[in-house]
Order: C-alpha cells, then structure tokens, then sequence
C-alpha cells in the first residue's frame, strides 16, 4: 500500500520514521540560483550547447581537463558556478529540521554546493557524494588549496598550477574520471537501515548516486519529490509516493504543515 501526502506529514509529525535517508540533486538548488543540468532550454548541459561539444559532460571529465583545463575555467565564468555566497532553499532547511528533530539517519546528496551544511545540517549526516568546493587540490600529487584563489585565477583567465609538482590545480569536485568519496561507500549500506527515503530534485539518470534505490528494503516508503516524476528506476517500486512540481513550493508546503 503506497503512502499518501497527508500520511507522510501526520507521520514526520509524529516522528514516525526516525531513519529517514534524503537523496537530492541539483533541482533542491535551483531556487538558490543555480541551474539544474538536465532540465531542456534551461539546465546547464543545454546551456553548454555553445561550447560546441560532443557530449556536454566532457566539461567535467578530469581527462578533459588534463587537455583542456580552459574549458572548465571558461564555464565556471560563464555560468556563475564559482558562486560561494549562496544561501540554502526550503529544502535544505526541510532536511536541517529532520536533523534537528533526530529523524534523520543521512543525507545523499550530489551537489557540490555545501548548502546542507550551510543550513546546519551535521556533517556527519552529509555525504557529497560528487564531492564539495570548500577547497581546492592538485590532480596530481593532491596538495591542498584556497578554492578562493582557485577562483580568482578563473576570472583572472589564468591557469593555476601546483607550487609543489605544476599539476592543475582544480575544486575537489568529483569529475567522470575520479573515484567517488571513501565516505560514500561507508556510508551506503546504511541505507537498508531506513525507515522512509524521501528523493528530491534529482532524476536518478547519473550513476552510481542512482542505484542506491537498489538498497532500500521493499516495505521502505520511497517518496519522490522532482519535476519530473515518470522515472524508469522507480517503475517496479510499489511502495512509493511520487509529487510532482516545483520542489520548492511542494517542500514550502510540506514545511508550513510541519
């Protein structure tokens, strides 16, 4: 029997599920003022159409940037992806608030942007699955750097290298090419420990992040927050909750409930 809205908001009110894993992606962030990469006409891989590329994902494969590192520096001006003053949307406070409320077991998240913990959401809760941009580092002999001075040779134009070996200098954001976070994979199997696993902002079509579905328990309630709800993954899935729209305004709603 598939849970209902109005039985998700009596039971996170009643704190009836006290293990609940978030999956998010990019779509918890649009409101914040970053793109999403998939949406049509207005996701960042549309929009790299200018670039001329094959395949729009080659701007973060980490053997591109080995050739090319212009190409990564040309699309973190463009695009205003090197933005660290942003602040976190509804949706990162609804996760701050089940942290708080201790009904939160993790957060899978494949933004880079920090906003979780930028809600107040525990680090230890938080897993950045595609990596983070607090810092910056050598590809080659990982060095760490001020992801700030990074920066400022990204709108300088200049090419930053290691002091130590002249490698490149990049954000610690996982490119196609690099393994994941060891984290990640601690924390994976932790996910059959849920009670209830809310996906949000995220169309499941970027593996590994989308085959953790795989892991939850079949009675395990699966509640899909995201724009676009008709996803294969979650076809053969009985057990399942699917609102569609805005996140932000679905999350706002939930949250004034709450």
């Amino acid at each position: 029997m598939s849970l209902t809205l109005s039985e998700l908001i009596r039971k996170l009110k009643a704190k009836e599920f006290k293990k609940i894993t978030i999956a998010a992606g990019a779509g918890i962030s649009v409101a914040a003022g970053l793109s999403d990469y998939r949406s049509k006409d207005t996701g960042l891989y549309d929009q790299l159409k200018k670039f001329n590329l094959s395949n729009p994902e080659q701007v973060y494969d980490i053997n591109v940037f080995r050739k090319n590192p212009s190409l990564y520096y040309s699309v973190c001006k463009e695009f205003g992806t090197h933005n660290l003053d942003l602040q976190p949307t509804f949706a990162h406070q609804f996760i701050y608030h089940l942290d708080r409320n201790d009904q939160l077991l993790n957060c899978f998240t494949q933004n880079i942007d920090g906003l979780e913990l930028v809600a107040g959401v525990r680090e230890s809760k938080v897993i950045q699955v595609h990596g983070h941009r607090r810092t910056a580092s050598c590809i080659d002999c990982k060095k760490t750097y001020c992801v700030k001075t990074f920066y400022q040779n990204v709108d300088k134009n200049e090419i930053m290298k290691c002091t130590d070996c002249n490698g490149l200098i990049k954000p610690d954001v996982v490119f196609f090419g690099q393994p994941l976070p060891s984290l990640y994979f601690q924390k994976l199997p932790e996910i059959s420990l849920s009670d209830l696993v809310i996906i949000m902002g995220t169309s499941l079509q970027v593996q590994p992040f989308s085959n953790m579905i795989y892991r939850i328990n079949e009675n395990v309630p699966i509640v899909l927050i995201n724009k676009d709800t008709n996803l294969r993954r979650l076809e053969p899935i009985n057990n399942k909750l699917l609102i569609k729209g805005d996140v932000q305004d679905i999350i706002s709603s939930i949250m004034k409930q709450l």
